[in-house]
């Protein structure tokens, strides 16, 4: 049985009174969530910019009550919670159909604010930054089809998630894995939570060639210059995410849904071979 809650006491308890967060700031992140967001930061190479959050903190404690209810993020928190309801219903029919049968999720979203990242999940919890500006631009569609791309990981890791790290002496060959590892993992998130049109041709075009470059650059670069290639490129300009589902719909649309699922537990490089069996010379991966 999969379930996913909302966990939004974060956003409670800042805008309506950030006085004590601020006063006990060091504490905060001896929290779960802000464990998770450390090692976010660790992992991109990002500093965590301590002065930024708590200037804002800081602004916060300066504004009246009227002035806390009618926040942006406070708003959007609350839109949010108004689909938390029919959100459970409505999210797991659209991910089931693209993991094995029976497939169990369980996670709680949890909503904050003030950090770097947009979105990200970790030990069972999607961790979502209301105060990222995309997410306030775009509005609560935009979170609710990320949460559901966070769920779809988890689906995702229940039959395989050996990926996600590499030994210190790991091969070429085990680094491109890695890279595919990336591609299948995101780009079946990506096809499983949105709803993908024929609009972006030229970017699958585009960004096929950043995956190849990544690729290439398993067996050419040093390993910290790699990881940096596979963040900027793979995840930052969404190369795995884009060329990453636009090889799960091809293989869908040509081979048919057991054999894109089965692909799952088949691994990434097998995932990447059965695209390159179906897709022209000039859009193939260099495996």
């Amino acid at each position: 049985m999969s379930s996913v809650s909302f966990d939004d006491s974060f956003i409670t308890r800042v805008y309506t009174d950030p006085a004590p967060t601020l006063a006990a700031y060091d504490s905060l992140w001896r929290e779960e969530v802000f464990t998770l967001v450390s090692d976010w930061h660790r992992h991109s190479g990002t500093p965590l910019d301590h002065a930024a959050i708590k200037a804002h903190l800081r602004d916060l404690t300066d504004q009246d009550e009227e002035e806390q209810n009618d926040h942006p993020v406070v708003r959007l928190r609350d839109r949010i919670m108004a689909h938390a309801p029919t959100f459970q219903a409505d999210v797991f029919p659209r991910l089931a159909p693209l993991l094995p049968p029976e497939t169990p999720i369980e996670a709680t979203a949890t909503l904050v604010a003030l950090i770097a990242p947009g979105a990200f999940c970790a030990r069972g919890r999607i961790v979502v930054n209301l105060s990222h500006p995309q997410f306030l631009e775009a509005g609560e569609n935009l979170i609710l089809n990320v949460i559901a791309h966070e769920l779809y990981h988890f689906g995702f890791h229940a039959h395989q998630d050996t990926g996600s790290e590499t030994p210190p002496d790991a091969s070429p060959r085990e680094l491109a894995d890695h890279a595919l590892w990336w591609l299948q993992n995101e780009g079946m998130a990506t096809y499983a939570s949105y709803n993908l049109t024929d609009t972006y041709p030229a970017d699958v075009r585009r960004l096929t060639g950043s995956v190849n470059e990544i690729l290439t650059a398993a067996s050419t670069q040093p390993r910290n210059t790699l990881r940096e290639t596979l963040w900027t490129k793979g995840v930052k300009e969404r190369a795995f995410y884009v060329v990453g589902a636009h090889i799960a719909r091809t293989i869908d649309r040509e081979k048919g849904r057991e054999a894109l699922i089965s692909l799952i537990h088949e691994g990434p490089r097998s995932y990447a071979e059965a695209y390159n069996a179906l897709a022209p010379r000039d859009m193939t991966l260099n495996l």
